[in-house]
């Protein structure tokens, strides 16, 4: 029996593969061995590895539901375009976000490249390719953009209000002033979320010196390069708050190398951080912001705020190319563009209505 409401959604775990996928599976993933030769997916990381094994799980479910998979039948063979466009049709009819199908077809497209990288998949490539220049975002996040520096004031004053509150309990005041450095840390160093709630002490954040450090080891990134960046100065004053007295209140006594702590003592997950980040935000802000916009959010703050230097935003956001900066300085520009014509307009505006009274207009 699933446990989820919605069989054809469901998403087996690998011991409940058929063997043939199972066995190919782990011979993509296998890690480089003095016997044998390492896996086409070797490098994935345990993020990607996660998500795809979830999208080749939903394509399973599909085949399975339909009687698609026989005994002793390699994976790459059940990979047709006809039976893709069955899948396509089903998942289209389940609703999904333009992009969330996109994400599906090329989780497929990662794996089946995996187990059979000997075949040519230039045909799912090209497919995935065109649904993505098809899809529109469902959900305007334009319209949520919040300046970085915004962002970074409303968690120095989560941080200040937290120590004010004499008269809350303890644990509470501690929620919010991990919720405030949170918040801060994010808006001035766009960390990606599995990164932010993976911040460890001593291994990701490092006392240097005078100040302290977040180092990345480069199979923790997603573009596979290692990644050090100063930790905010104006922030190491909370962040020492946080550890000599808020922390340990969140820890009640548990032992956890883990930065951001729950209340009730536990390391805070993925999923933990990005949904308290996203609750305080819909919150304070009346529109929830989840940490990949916080990214999105300071891309765009440097492209309008100092275009000259708009390459920075690729090293900010951990890119290993410039195409991504391009994008935000075009509709960085653009806004500004709008916003000057709006300026503009409103000037005429108000010169027609001046010239008309002195004409003795009313």
């Amino acid at each position: 029996m699933w446990p989820f409401q919605d069989p054809s959604r469901r998403c087996p775990k690998i011991e409940e593969w058929p063997e043939a996928d199972r066995t190919a599976w782990e011979r993509a993933i296998r890690k480089d061995h003095v016997l044998d030769d390492p896996g086409p997916a070797c490098h994935w990381s345990p993020a990607t590895l996660h998500k795809n094994r979830r999208g080749y799980g939903r394509w399973l479910t599909f085949l399975l539901d339909r009687g698609l998979v026989t005994p002793g039948q390699r994976p790459a063979d059940r990979v047709t375009k006809e039976v893709v466009r069955q899948y396509l049709r089903l998942l289209e009819d389940q609703a999904l976000a333009p992009y969330t199908l996109v994400a599906r077809l090329c989780e497929l497209r990662a794996v089946i490249a995996a187990m059979a990288p000997d075949r040519d998949w230039r045909w799912l490539t090209e497919l995935a390719t065109r649904l993505r220049r098809r899809a529109k975002p469902v959900k305007n996040k334009r319209s949520r953009m919040v300046a970085s520096d915004d962002l970074f004031r409303l968690g120095l004053r989560l941080i200040e209000d937290a120590e004010m509150a004499e008269g809350r309990a303890l644990e509470l005041r501690a929620v919010q002033f991990r919720d405030g450095l949170m918040i801060a840390l994010l808006a001035a160093r766009q960390l990606r979320a599995s990164n932010l709630a993976s911040i460890s002490l001593g291994r990701h954040l490092v006392h240097q010196g005078a100040g302290w450090i977040l180092v990345f080891e480069a199979h923790e990134m997603k573009n596979r390069r290692s990644f050090e960046i100063p930790f905010p100065c104006d922030l190491e004053a909370a962040l020492e708050r946080y550890l000599d007295t808020w922390r340990p209140v969140l820890c009640q006594g548990n032992q956890t190398d883990r930065l951001w702590i729950t209340r009730y003592g536990r390391a805070m997950g993925y999923k933990a951080v990005y949904a308290r980040i996203t609750k305080v935000t819909r919150r304070v802000l009346k529109a929830p912001l989840n940490p990949h916009l916080f990214r999105d959010c300071g891309a765009t703050s440097v492209a309008i705020e100092d275009p000259e230097h708009v390459h920075i935003i690729a090293a900010i956001l951990g890119h290993a190319s410039h195409s991504t900066a391009e994008r935000y300085y075009n509709q960085a520009q653009s806004l500004e563009a709008g916003r000057h014509y709006q300026e503009f307009i409103a000037t005429q505006r108000r010169e027609m209505r001046r010239s008309k009274r002195s004409n003795g207009y009313r």
